[in-house]
């Protein structure tokens, strides 16, 4: 899951960058922690729980299920 990532809202930058332990996000520069247990991304942010579901990874698509929305978000690695 390494690297920058790319989603259709902004193809012209990367909306985050996951690294070894934290995700980085590219807008605002924020960086948290993150956890992945089975299949379930866990960010760990100051606000109420944030968790995703990983429908799919592979090495360059990325594709989450907002809990507990259930919003779907595709990206991809560049």
């Amino acid at each position: 899951m390494q690297g920058a990532w790319f989603s259709k809202d902004d193809d012209d930058a990367a909306i985050f960058f996951i690294g070894d332990d934290s995700i980085t996000y590219i807008d605002d520069f924020a960086k948290f922690k993150y956890t992945i247990v089975k299949d379930t991304f866990d960010l760990k942010t100051d606000e109420p729980h944030y968790k995703e579901l990983i429908l799919r990874i592979s090495p360059d698509s990325l594709i989450l299920r907002e809990l507990p929305s259930g919003d779907i978000n595709k990206y991809w690695r560049n």
